[in-house]
């Protein structure tokens, strides 16, 4: 296991080191967490920790908003397992899921009928 570093959709690096399953894949991602506010002290500030309280779809990510005062801007950091990953590109948490299940609801509604 691994956790995956990237901007955007595209890793910019993946971390090696833990294991110990799902709990030690979890700590690691606070390692992570840690590892970057090390690196950008000040400028890093929590916005959503979906690892401790994952949403409803099985979504786990920790989401850091990091100041970069020299761009005048500021980036999104998140911080997950591959397993993670794989659940927010590819499984329930993933946006084609949401669209299969709007699908699947669409086709499931009786036919709007029209009265004259």
């Amino acid at each position: 296991w691994r956790p995956a570093v990237g901007v955007g959709r595209t890793p910019l690096a993946s971390v090696g080191g833990g294991g110990g399953g799902a709990a030690g894949g979890r700590q690691r991602c606070y390692e992570i967490q840690r590892l970057v506010e090390s690196t950008f002290p000040g400028s890093v500030a929590l916005e959503n920790d979906y690892v401790a309280s994952p949403k409803p779809n099985a979504y786990q990510s920790l989401h850091l908003a990091v100041r970069l005062p020299a761009l005048g801007d500021k980036i999104e950091v998140q911080i997950r397992t591959r397993h993670m990953h794989a659940v927010a590109e590819l499984g329930s948490a993933a946006h084609a899921a949401y669209k299969r299940a709007d699908a699947a609801a669409e086709h499931a509604r009786p036919p709007l009928q029209l009265r004259p």
